[in-house]
Parts: C-alpha cells; sequence; structure tokens
C-alpha cells in the first residue's frame, strides 16, 4: 500500500513539473502529436482550400501559451492576428498549429490586452480535436506495474458555440503483493472549462460576448479499485468504485486503451454512482468460510446485497440476502442482466437460508427457508428434508400474507397463483420407506393441509406395499367455504381424478367436466381404502371402501371379492343416508351410479364355481330397500360347451315407490313389475352341427291386482347343407286379469332359404298369428312369401317375388312383381319391371315400367325410362324421365333432366333441370379452390309456363380466408313476376383470438322494391380475460324471400373479474323502419357464481327510445339471484327498478319496481 502512495505521489510531481515547464519557458514549445494517436492532417498549400471566414477574441491571459481558437483545420497562411491595434508578424511574433487551432506568442499577452484573429477554416471537420496527447509512461516494479496518462482535447458546443477543452489525467496501476494476490485499478482526473475565444461580433452580429462557461462539466474523479489477497487459507476481496457525474475522460480513456471498452461503457452510463463491495474468505481443515458484501448506490437510495457461507464436512451453511431501496432510481444505467427486475422489485428484500448436515453413511438434513420482503407483509417457504438409508421425510410450508400485494412485479412464475392464494397457509408432509422385498412399489405417508381464512382443506393419503398386500388409503376434505377455484391446475385435476377413481378404480385421466365439477365440491369430505391381498397362487382378497361425505350425510359404497381359478365370491353394499343433498354436486360416473338413491340401501352378492375347464355355475343375490320397501333380485347360471341354462327372479314389494329413483339399468329392468312377482328361465342348446335351439319362458303374477303374464318363445334352426337353412319360431303371449282374458297372442313362422345353384337363390316363409282380448276380435292372419332370384352382378338378372296376405275378417293385402335386366349392348343396358298390388279397401294397381341406361363415353351417361300405372278404376297415368350426367369438359360437370307425368283426361306437368359444376377445385387471380355451379329449372303445366329459376354460385379462398358469391332468379310468367337475389359473403379464417364475417344479400321483389340485408360480425379475444364483439344487421331475412324491417348494431365487452365474476357491457341500438323508432340501450352488469349452487347479477342499463319524434328515457336497474336446488328443479328471482324521464308508459309510475320468481322443472 506505501508503494501505491509513492506511485501517485511520483505521477503528481511529474505532472506538475510539465505544466510549469509549459507555462514558464521563454521559447514556444514544439506541439507534441500522440504516435499512433491522433494525427495532424496534412496542410495544404495556401489557397487550395478557400474555407469559410471566421473571427475570433480573446483575452490575454499573461502568459505567451494557452489560446484556443475555436475551430480547427485551419487554412494554412488565411490567419490575421492583431493584439489590440497591431498586427502581428507570423513566425516572429507568434506561431499557430492549424490542425489544432493553437496559438503561441513570442511575448506574453497582458490579462488588458484583446486578442483578434480573422481565418479561414474547413467546414465539416471533425468537432473533437485532439490539443497533446502525451505518450503513456509505464513505471514497472517486478511484477507491479504504474501506467501514468495525460490527454487534452477540445469540441465546439453546437447549442451556443462555446469551445469546451478537456483534460484527463491519471494512472493504471497494479500492484502485487504476493503470488496470489494484488491491487488492480484505474485512477483518473477530469476538468473540463470553456475556452476564452468567442465569435467577433463584426462578422456574427448578436453573438455572446463571454464564453458560457455554465456549459463546462468542471472537475471529478473515476475511480476503481480492485483487491484480491490471499495468504495461506485466508482471503480478502475488495471493490471501490465511484464514477463522478462531472467525469467526461471516456473519450480519451478510449483512445488511450486504459481498460476494455466494454468496461468503460458500463463506468460511463454509471457516472454519479457508487458501488463497494468486500469479501472475506477463510479455507482450511476442511471447512470454508466465505462472506460477501456489496453496495450499489445513485445517491437516493442503494442496493445491498449480502452472502455468507460455511462449510465443513459435515455441514453446509449458506445466507444471502439482496435489499433494493425504494428510492433508488437508476436501474436502466447498472450493468447487471438483472437490472429490469430489480426495478420491478424496488422497495422489496429478498433472502434465502439454508443448511445441510451430513449424518452418519449416506444420511442428510436439510433446511431451506425462502423470504419475499414487502413492508409489513412477506411470502414465506421453508423445506425441511431428511435423507437416510431407510427413510425419505420432507415438510415443506408456504405463508402468503393477506396484506401482500406487489405479485406482479415478483420474477417467479407461480406468482400469479400466489396471488390466488394470498393469506393461505400450506403445509406438505410426506415420508417415504424404501421398497419391501419382492416389490418395487414404495410405501409413503403423505399429509397435505392449507388453511385458509374462509376455510381449510386437508388431504391424507397411505400407501403400503408388500409381496403379498398393498393397501392404498385417501382421505380428502374441504370446509364449505373453502375457495376450491384458487387451488393450482394441478391439484384440481388431482381432485377431479381421486373422485372419479372412486368409482372408476382404473382411471388415470379426467375431464374438462370433471375438472369444472370439483369447483363444486367445497364442503366435501371423500375417503377411499384399497386394499389387495395374495393369499396363494392365483388366489386374491381384494377390498375397496368408498365414502363421501359433509354435515348433511353421507355416501357409504364397500366392495369385497375373493377370486381363485375355480371359485369366486364378491360382495357389494352401497348406502345413501337420508339427509345428504349433495348429488347434484358430484361427477358424472357418481350421479349415474347413485342416481336419486338417497335414503337407500343396496346389498349384491355373486359367485361363480367352475366345475371343469369348460362348465361353470354362476348366482347373484341382490337387495334393494328404503324404509317402505324392498326389491329382491336373484340370477343363475349354468354355461356347458353345448347347454347353456338361465334363470331370474324378481320381487318388487307393493309398497315400494322409488323405482323412478333407481339407476337407469334398474329403471329399465324393473319397469311395470310394481308388486309382481317375476321369473323367468332361458336356453341355448347346440343339439348337433344342424341342429340349434333358443327358448325362454316368462311367468309373471300380482296377487294385489290379480294380474298374470306369461310368455313363452320356443325357436328351431335346422341347416343340414351350407345352402339350405330352415328355421322355425313359436311365440305365446298370455296377459290374464282376474276373470278375463286381456289379451291373447300365437305366433307361428317357418321360414326356408336355400342356394338352387349358378346364382340362383330361393326363399319362403308362411306366418300364422292369432289375437284376442278383451278390446279384440278374435281374428287370425295368414302370410305367405315366396321370392326367386338371380345373380344381381351378372349382366342378365330377373328377380320374381309374391306376397299375399289375407286375415278371417276379409282383409287382404296382394303384391307381385317381375323385374328383368338385359344388356342391348356394350355400353347400354335395358329394364323391364312390372308390378301388381291387390288390396280390399283400394282398387287395385298395375305398374310396368321400362328403362335404359347408355354409357356414352367415361363417366358420361344418358338414362331413360318409361312408366305406365293402370287401375281397376280406369284411371291411369304416364310418366317419362330423360337423364344425362357427366363431365363434358376438363373442367366442368354437367348434370340435366327432364320428367313429364300425364294423368289421362286430367293434365300433363313437364319439368327441366340442367346444372353445370366445376370438376375439381382451381386457381386464378390470385384465388384458390375456386368451385363453381350454375342451374336453370323450368316448370310447365298443360302446356303453360308456370315458373322459371336460374341460379349461380362461386366459393373460393383468399389466402386462408373464404369468398362466396351467389346469384338467384325466380320467375313467373303468367303474372310478370320476378324474383332476384345477390349474395355476398367474405369469412375471416377462424384465429386463435379472432374471428369475423361480413354478409351481404340484395333482394328484388316484383311491387315491393328493392331490400338489401347486411350482416357483420367480429369477436375479438383480446387477452384470456376479455373478449369484444360486434355485430350490425339490417333488414334480417325471416323466410320466404321476406325480411323484416328492422335494424341492429351491439356492442358487447366481457373480462374476467376473478375465477367467478364476470363484468359485462353492451351498447345496443334497435331500429324499426316501419314504425320509425330507434331505441338505443346501454348496459353494464356483473354476474357470476356466489356459490357452488347459487348465482346472481346486478347491473345498470339506460335505455332510450325515439318512437316518431317523441323522445323517451329510462334508467333501470336489475338484480337476479338463481339457485339450483338440485339436478333439475332450479329457483330464480330477478328485481328490476326503473326511473322514466320525458315520458312515461301507459299505465306506469315514473318509478315502476317490477319481480319475478319462478320455479323451472322438466316435464
Amino acid at each position: 500500500m506505501r508503494l501505491s502512495v509513492r506511485y501517485i505521489l511520483l505521477a503528481a510531481a511529474a505532472f506538475a513539473v510539465m505544466a510549469t515547464a509549459w507555462g514558464q519557458d521563454n521559447t514556444p514549445p514544439t506541439i507534441p502529436l500522440a504516435e499512433g494517436r491522433i494525427t495532424a492532417s496534412k496542410s495544404p498549400s495556401a489557397g487550395s482550400q478557400v474555407g469559410q471566414a471566421n473571427a475570433d477574441l480573446l483575452r490575454g491571459n499573461g502568459t505567451r501559451a494557452g489560446y484556443l481558437l475555436r475551430y480547427g483545420n485551419i487554412v494554412p497562411e488565411s490567419e490575421r492576428v492583431m493584439v489590440d491595434a497591431r498586427t502581428l508578424q507570423r513566425n516572429q511574433d507568434y506561431t499557430i498549429d492549424y490542425t489544432t487551432g493553437t496559438i503561441f506568442f513570442t511575448e506574453p499577452v497582458r490579462t488588458s490586452q484583446t486578442i483578434r484573429v480573422y481565418y479561414r477554416y474547413v467546414p465539416g471537420s471533425s468537432e473533437q480535436r485532439g490539443l497533446l496527447q502525451a505518450p503513456s509512461m509505464r513505471l514497472q516494479f517486478g511484477q507491479s506495474q504504474l501506467n501514468m496518462m495525460y490527454s487534452s482535447s477540445a469540441f465546439l458546443r453546437r447549442e451556443d458555440g462555446t469551445t469546451l477543452q478537456t483534460d484527463t489525467y491519471g494512472m493504471q496501476t497494479r500492484l502485487n503483493l504476493n503470488s496470489n494476490s494484488a491491487v488492480e485499478g484505474l485512477l483518473f482526473f477530469s476538468s473540463q472549462r470553456a475556452i476564452q475565444a468567442v465569435a467577433d461580433p463584426t462578422l456574427q452580429p448578436g453573438a455572446p460576448s463571454r464564453p458560457n462557461t455554465q456549459a463546462a462539466a468542471g472537475s471529478d474523479r473515476l475511480i476503481l479499485q480492485n483487491l484480491n489477497w490471499s495468504v495461506g487459507g485466508l482471503q480478502l476481496r475488495g471493490m471501490y468504485q465511484d464514477v463522478g457525474q462531472r467525469f467526461a475522460g471516456f473519450a480519451a480513456l478510449r483512445e488511450q486503451k486504459a481498460a476494455p471498452d466494454q468496461l468503460l461503457g458500463w463506468l460511463e452510463k454509471e457516472r454519479g454512482m457508487r458501488r463497494m463491495s468486500y469479501g472475506l474468505g477463510y479455507v482450511a481443515g476442511g471447512m470454508n468460510l466465505q462472506t460477501d458484501v456489496s453496495r450499489i448506490t445513485d445517491g437516493k437510495g442503494d442496493i445491498r446485497q449480502t452472502h455468507y457461507s460455511v462449510q465443513t464436512k459435515q455441514m453446509e451453511l449458506r445466507f444471502s440476502e439482496t435489499k433494493i431501496d425504494p428510492q433508488f432510481q437508476r436501474f436502466n444505467d447498472l450493468r447487471e442482466d438483472q437490472r429490469a427486475q430489480w426495478a420491478k422489485e424496488r422497495g422489496l428484500t429478498r433472502d434465502t437460508l439454508s443448511a445441510l448436515f451430513r449424518l452418519s453413511g449416506n444420511s442428510q438434513l436439510g433446511f431451506e427457508r425462502q423470504r419475499i420482503l414487502d413492508s409489513g407483509s412477506s411470502i414465506e417457504l421453508t423445506n425441511y428434508a431428511l435423507q437416510t438409508a431407510g427413510l425419505k421425510l420432507t415438510y415443506s410450508t408456504q405463508d402468503i400474507d393477506k396484506e401482500f400485494t406487489r405479485f406482479n412485479d415478483l420474477a417467479e412464475g407461480q406468482r400469479a397463483q400466489w396471488a390466488k392464494e394470498r393469506g393461505w397457509v400450506r403445509s406438505f408432509l410426506r415420508a417415504e420407506l424404501p421398497p419391501f422385498k419382492g416389490t418395487n412399489l414404495p410405501n409413503l405417508f403423505m399429509q397435505q393441509t392449507i388453511r385458509t381464512e374462509t376455510g381449510n382443506l386437508n388431504l391424507r393419503q397411505i400407501s403400503l406395499n408388500t409381496q403379498t398386500v398393498q393397501v392404498d388409503y385417501t382421505r380428502l376434505g374441504t370446509d364449505p367455504s373453502f375457495a376450491v377455484a384458487n387451488l393450482t391446475p394441478e391439484e384440481i385435476n388431482q381432485m377431479a381424478l381421486l373422485a372419479r377413481q372412486q368409482v372408476e378404480p382404473g382411471a388415470n385421466a379426467v375431464t374438462d367436466k370433471d375438472r369444472q365439477q370439483v369447483l363444486r365440491e367445497a364442503g366435501l369430505q371423500r375417503e377411499t381404502l384399497r386394499m389387495n391381498m395374495t393369499a396363494a397362487a392365483n388366489t386374491q382378497v381384494s377390498v375397496m371402501k368408498t365414502t363421501v361425505e359433509d354435515a348433511s350425510g353421507d355416501v357409504k359404497r364397500m366392495q369385497v371379492a375373493y377370486t381363485s381359478p375355480k371359485f369366486e365370491v364378491a360382495y357389494q353394499q352401497q348406502s345413501i343416508s337420508e339427509g345428504f343433498n349433495r348429488l347434484g354436486d358430484l361427477t358424472d360416473p357418481e350421479r349415474k351410479l347413485y342416481a336419486a338413491e338417497t335414503g337407500i340401501a343396496r346389498r349384491l352378492i355373486s359367485t361363480r364355481l367352475a366345475l371343469d375347464k369348460n362348465t361353470a355355475i354362476s348366482a347373484l343375490f341382490g337387495n334393494i330397500r328404503d324404509s317402505q320397501g324392498s326389491i329382491i333380485k336373484q340370477s343363475y347360471a349354468l354355461r356347458t360347451p353345448r347347454l347353456s341354462l338361465f334363470a331370474n327372479i324378481k320381487q318388487v314389494d307393493p309398497t315400494f315407490s322409488r323405482i323412478g329413483d333407481l339407476t337407469e339399468t334398474d329403471r329399465n329392468d324393473l319397469s311395470g313389475l310394481l308388486g309382481f312377482k317375476y321369473f323367468d328361465m332361458a336356453a341355448q342348446w347346440q343339439v348337433s352341427k344342424t341342429l340349434w335351439f333358443e327358448g325362454f319362458w316368462i311367468d309373471s303374477h300380482n296377487a294385489q291386482v290379480q294380474q298374470m303374464h306369461r310368455r313363452q318363445r320356443l325357436y328351431f334352426q335346422y341347416q343340414p347343407a351350407a345352402t339350405t337353412r330352415i328355421t322355425h319360431l313359436n311365440d305365446r303371449t298370455n296377459r290374464d286379469g282376474a276373470t278375463e282374458v286381456l289379451h291373447r297372442q300365437w305366433r307361428e313362422t317357418t321360414a326356408i332359404d336355400h342356394a338352387l345353384g349358378k346364382g340362383l337363390k330361393f326363399s319362403a316363409y308362411r306366418d300364422r298369428v292369432e289375437e284376442e282380448g278383451v278390446l279384440l276380435e278374435p281374428t287370425t292372419s295368414l302370410t305367405n312369401f315366396w321370392r326367386v332370384e338371380s345373380d344381381k352382378s351378372r349382366p342378365v338378372w330377373f328377380v320374381v317375388e309374391q306376397k299375399h296376405l289375407r286375415r278371417t275378417d276379409g282383409y287382404y293385402d296382394t303384391a307381385d312383381t317381375v323385374q328383368v335386366q338385359t344388356p342391348v349392348s356394350r355400353s347400354a343396358v335395358m329394364q323391364f319391371t312390372e308390378q301388381r298390388f291387390g288390396r280390399s279397401d283400394r282398387p287395385s294397381e298395375l305398374i310396368r315400367t321400362v328403362s335404359s341406361q347408355w354409357l356414352l363415353r367415361k363417366d358420361l351417361t344418358f338414362a331413360m325410362s318409361l312408366s305406365r300405372r293402370t287401375t281397376s278404376a280406369d284411371t291411369g297415368s304416364l310418366l317419362k324421365s330423360f337423364a344425362l350426367s357427366g363431365p363434358v369438359l376438363n373442367f366442368a360437370n354437367v348434370t340435366g333432366k327432364y320428367d313429364e307425368l300425364r294423368v289421362d283426361r286430367v293434365n300433363t306437368k313437364a319439368q327441366s333441370e340442367i346444372s353445370v359444376s366445376s370438376l375439381k377445385p382451381f386457381n386464378a387471380l390470385g384465388l384458390t379452390n375456386i368451385q363453381f355451379t350454375g342451374a336453370y329449372a323450368a316448370l310447365a303445366d298443360r302446356a303453360t309456363w308456370q315458373k322459371e329459376t336460374r341460379s349461380g354460385r362461386i366459393t373460393a379462398n383468399l389466402g386462408k380466408h373464404s369468398l362466396l358469391a351467389e346469384y338467384t332468379s325466380a320467375f313467373i310468367p303468367q303474372a310478370a313476376d320476378r324474383l332476384v337475389m345477390r349474395t355476398y359473403q367474405f369469412t375471416v379464417a377462424p384465429m386463435s383470438n379472432f374471428k369475423g364475417e361480413i354478409y351481404y344479400r340484395m333482394i328484388e321483389q316484383p311491387n315491393m322494391g328493392t331490400w338489401h340485408v347486411r350482416r357483420y360480425a367480429l369477436d375479438w379475444q383480446l387477452n384470456p380475460n376479455t373478449s369484444i364483439s360486434h355485430q350490425f344487421l339490417t333488414l334480417p331475412e325471416q323466410g320466404n324471400n321476406r325480411v323484416q324491417p328492422i335494424g341492429l348494431d351491439v356492442w358487447k365487452m366481457s373480462t374476467r373479474l376473478n375465477s367467478r365474476q364476470v363484468l359485462n357491457g353492451e351498447y345496443r341500438i334497435e331500429t324499426d323502419y316501419a314504425k320509425r323508432q330507434i331505441i338505443r340501450r346501454a348496459l353494464l352488469s356483473v354476474a357470476g357464481r356466489l356459490s357452488a349452487l347459487s348465482s346472481g347479477e346486478v347491473g345498470y342499463s339506460l335505455d332510450s327510445v325515439n318512437y316518431q319524434g317523441n323522445k323517451g328515457t329510462a334508467h333501470s336497474f336489475h338484480l337476479r339471484y338463481g339457485w339450483q336446488l338440485d339436478d333439475d328443479h332450479f329457483l330464480n328471482l330477478s328485481l328490476r327498478l326503473t326511473n322514466y324521464q320525458h315520458r312515461v308508459p301507459h299505465g306506469l309510475s315514473r318509478n315502476e319496481l317490477a319481480g319475478a320468481l319462478e320455479y323451472k322443472t322438466p316435464f
């Protein structure tokens, strides 16, 4: 340190001697130019540069030197120098440096004398002039170095014409204290002053008579020192930076390369700021102690950073703190990358404390605490971790003060979630044991708690896994007022999954609807226990118990199952408390499972016994019970490779009245069985390879109402060969009362299907049905059917079919059909059809049809048909039809059709149609995917044109957007009535945040003028919470080419205030052109959910009505409250207070209060 002081003193003495010599030497000194730094331009010959004339006035300073003109780069020998009234001689009375504009006099000029200099200079030259730059002087003592520098320069201020001169001097030092220690840095001073030269008023009238001394920065310093000292295990670090606000020597430092450009750039931005940091380190004997403290100040505030750490073989302890003064302003001038974040966190303090203790073996105990402190509030995160060979234990907490508000200023990605959890205290405990032998599943305990002012959440999970036993236990509960919507998306997803897994144990994913449903679960407690035990090879016992409860009741469900290779048994039990009223808040799978079964208990036992590999017996016993009655269900089954038998027993007590509250499956199964005892038996028997039998028998009776239902169904199928199948069905149904036959039916059907060979098929059936009953006359119907057909895939084919139905009451219905197709050439076929219909209640009919089809060329076909219909009532008709379809050009497809219907002795109608459409999309004129369609149609009746229509349509894409143009006209010749419609539509391609459409249609109607239909619509999602929409509509269409004489212009805005409330705004203008009425409405409302089952809305609206020149204004305040009683019942209450101004509607008062109470339920 003493050596550094000596260097400074030596440098100061050297500069003082040099300055004295320059100021008092009798001979004009030669002005040195720094080699390799600033070079003087070569002096041009006289007259080669005309330049610009200028005149300067200077005051004598009592010496021969120190006279600097306002401009440099002077035209050689263009100057004229005068002292008072005496003109001086060049190189006798004075010398001049044309490059720098410096004058040296032979004799000193007294302070009372005035110097006037006329000269020409080259304009546009650099304003920065190097007056003097002494070569740096380097002193070296061993590994220590001292570089002394001096530089002088001048530049012209454009604002007021003042020329400033800057002198920069100082040193660059490096002092090596030992082989590992050094002190190095920069120590420079700058002095900036205004030179005495001013513009001569004779050339520049109005120029200032004195230089602007206030423009000079004055004197200031730049100090930058770094210390790194190390002796043995002791380390000392230090840094001091002080850059004066008025230090002006950075240009000289860059020219002299006194420091890297990047460092000089940092220092120049940090003028007026100070940095100081120091650190202490000690390393010895396995211990490492480190301390670092830094401070940045800008004169108004400071940024402080502190780091402490202690590290040994058994312990690590660290503490860090960053404190940003709220008065600190100059963040943008800092060099640190995190300066922008520091600016946001002005006034905040962050600290982190961590500790790690290494125990025996690989065991360790860790602790970490992070805090973000604001005035009077904080966010605190703590974490404890213990890890041993047999245990992993973690405990963490998160505490966010309710008063903390500066979440948007934080850098953490979870800041938005923290804002939702203001006032919450979280704690999380997790203990994990390593897997036991024979399994790779861990054993763990987890407890999570969230405490808030409105309620708490508790989650507990236990998992135990051994080679033979696996146990999982979960309990999740929330208080009724807990804000579930403020949980993280991951936690909401976990809650939804836990709820779904109660009814679907294998579920591993949830839907958006499940997540929305979870938001309604506040106040519910869910508990799930799963246990699997392996008793022996392929033998398992499983238990699952679930509970959903609240303060009013619970839903309990238990399942126990035993499974072995030959025997299985399962037991299920379910009960729902009478007072439990939260079924509507459960998930969709739960609502489907539980239906509306409050107060109902279920029990179910199922068994299965395997007699051998292919034979098994199974049974099921079920019971459904409430306080009034019960339902009994039993099922039995025997399955063998060739025979299966099934039996079911159902009994519904007459007092059980809640079948409608059961699940959909049970409702369908038990429909109509109230008070009945029901039994059914079914059998499936493979008698042989060719014979199959199915049958079932049903018997049910109700002693209370004395009714009996019976049904017997037998079905046989005999297939002696692959080409022949014979079936027989016998079905009898009896429904009897106490003394009469309510309904009886007997059906017997025999059918045969036989392949005759060579593509011929024969099928026939005979169906006989007998019916009788209280409301039916005994009838018997007999249906005979047969059909012969050939292979229709061949060129020639035929079909012959006959169906005859006759009943004992005299009714009959017959149908005979013959159809033949044959080719007439390689490209043409003809088809002949004859159909005969006979009915007892209408005239018989005969229809003969001849049709043909020609393939003119590839994909182009022509078809025609002729059909004649006659009846036994001597009436008939003739239908002719011609059609052409297919491509006629490379880009167009043509379809034409002509139909003519002639009714005997009545009239003739003819209709023709033709259309042309693009064969495939094409591109043209900057449009893509262009497609077009044109059509013409005409209708004639009794040789008179009745109607004629023309239409055209073009669609295309402009970029990703779609265009549509359409034309339609309809003309009725007899009424000279023509309708014309032109339509244009532009649709913006759907984007993530914007949708738009423009629609215009012009409708021209005879005697009704021209209507212009306009529709514009846009939807703009400004951000995830805010959207704007606009809709403009005039003359909306209402069908039959008619429009409504109204106009509509609506602006809407919606922004989500939080997870529950939405702010809605609307401005609407409604115009009724027929009534000459204009209605304007401005609406502002806040709506949202108040709880899981209730919602509300409050708002204000201003309505203005202008009706035929009469104006009316109304101010309205409305309130709405909605309450969902359960899944199907809703209660709505609405109130509206309206104040009318200008004109009060008839029958109303100026202040009108209206209310409504609605009760909604589905029918």
